[in-house]
């Protein structure tokens, strides 16, 4: 599947899987957008910073579980591609909370 000039939408962009991705579609020249939750003091995300392609995606606020924030951010990324690589990354609190 060709990325170039393709709008990739990825939730988990902060993560290290979703960080990853935005770097392989940015090497193949498509476009990035990516849902992140509202940092309280505004930074950019470490793994995306260590990538060095916090000025080559668009990153989008919302929360996963408000269907209102993510449908926004759809609207403004109209994407081609949708990745859903968001999780909740501690697994004991997946157990006992999967919600």
């Amino acid at each position: 599947m060709s990325l170039k000039n393709k709008n990739v939408f990825i939730t988990g962009i902060s993560g290290f899987v979703g960080s990853h991705m935005a770097k392989h579609v940015l090497d193949e020249d498509g476009s990035v957008f990516g849902l992140v939750r509202r940092r309280a003091d505004g930074s950019i995300p470490q793994n995306i910073k260590y990538l060095g392609i916090e000025n080559e995606i668009v990153l989008l606020e919302g929360d996963m579980r408000d269907i209102s924030s993510i449908a926004s951010a759809l609207d403004l990324s109209k994407p081609d591609i949708v990745f859903h690589l968001a999780a909740q990354s501690f697994i004991p609190r997946s157990f006992s909370c999967p919600g």
